[in-house]
């Protein structure tokens, strides 16, 4: 799957403790003009409770951690597939770029899958995600945050 664009709101903030510290949420989150090998896709974020962008490290400026709470649909075609789980995430604040990833450890898992996917994906596959947002304050403005994690 391929997008063209994605837009998320959210929140940032400094944070103390040394893991799984809260430094974020995000919702809403959409995805535009998503395309598959198999023709146009449509992913929608169930963001009713926001994800959350937790902590559990930094240094010189980056903070590193996950996305938790993410969950998503998304209907191609006669497949309607939902996915939910955690996903990396490291924020720069130089940049103001947050990187969303999956990895060893933070992963999404296909929790179910309609017939029409079968081939594609079953319920139990872990399902690959990358992107990187430009996080900026106010909505629509230039100014980048800053988060810095205290132990």
């Amino acid at each position: 799957m391929t997008c063209q664009s994605s837009a998320a709101k959210g929140n940032l903030a400094s944070a103390a403790g040394t893991t799984n510290v809260q430094v974020g949420t995000i919702a809403p989150l959409t995805w535009s003009v998503c395309t598959s090998p198999f023709g146009p896709l449509n992913p929608q974020a169930d963001t009713s409770t926001p994800w959350k962008v937790m902590a559990n490290s930094y240094s010189n400026g980056v903070t590193s951690g996950y996305l938790s709470g993410v969950k998503f649909t998304w209907n191609m075609l006669t497949c309607t597939a939902k996915m939910s789980g955690r996903l990396a995430v490291k924020y720069t604040n130089a940049t103001g770029k947050l990187d969303v990833s999956d990895d060893a450890t933070y992963k999404l898992t296909v929790d179910t899958a309609t017939r029409g996917c079968a081939g594609l994906l079953a319920p139990g596959d872990n399902w690959k995600y990358s992107t990187s947002y430009v996080v900026a304050t106010p909505a629509g403005g230039t100014v980048k945050p800053t988060i810095v994690h205290a132990d």
